[in-house]
């Protein structure tokens, strides 16, 4: 029987952080284990897309393209968050290059490439955004059990979307605070479990 489980944030061996997934062998046992599609969302880059697309379409596999962005809120000065960017469609992939690009030209804070939300507005077309789970930026304001600032960093989550973008929110620090699943629902987001 098919699995309806399907990975949205994994990080492979060209996750130069903390990847040590190899790509082959991933497309294989993803297939084995008969789920339908998985993502690569590497730390800032898209190294191993190529590869990674390939795999999975000779493994039988829906390869979802993305990556995992560090955000730095616009002053400059804040702690860095994560958001993991899915691409939709050709757009999407195109705006997701450019971000990636943009992130290590403009955006190196300490030789780390990072992200601005208000880039977002403009190049937010065509990708799905989850908030990083409990180290996103809603997820570290739930845990310090700032709920307002939660929603507000959610509703601005949302403000940067586009036409056609579709935001998601994570659910990771649900066990910690129950407030997650009432700020989507609120919002009408749909909930991705992260484990």
């Amino acid at each position: 029987m098919p699995s309806k489980f399907v990975h949205l944030r994994l990080h492979s061996e060209y996750s130069l952080v903390d990847g040590l997934v190899r790509i082959k062998p991933l497309a294989s046992k993803v297939a084995e284990l008969g789920m339908p599609a998985v993502a690569l969302t590497d730390f800032n880059n898209f190294f191993g897309l190529v590869k990674f697309y390939k795999a999975a379409q000779g493994a039988g596999v829906k390869p979802i393209l993305g990556t995992e962005v560090l955000v730095l809120d616009e002053s400059g000065e804040g702690a860095l968050t994560q958001l993991v960017l899915l691409v939709i469609d050709q757009v999407g992939y195109k705006n997701l290059t450019r971000l990636i690009s943009k992130a290590y030209q403009e955006g190196q804070r300490q030789a780390v490439p990072t992200v601005r939300l208000s880039w977002l507005e403009t190049l937010g077309d065509g990708l799905i955004a989850l908030s990083g789970g409990r180290l996103g930026d809603v997820g570290v304001a739930l845990v310090s059990g700032r709920n307002v600032d939660a929603q507000t960093s959610l509703t601005r989550l949302i403000s940067c979307s586009q036409k056609g973008s579709i935001w998601s929110c994570s659910a990771q620090v649900v066990m910690m605070k129950r407030t997650i699943f009432i700020l989507p629902s609120r919002l009408r987001l749909v909930i991705i479990a992260q484990l």
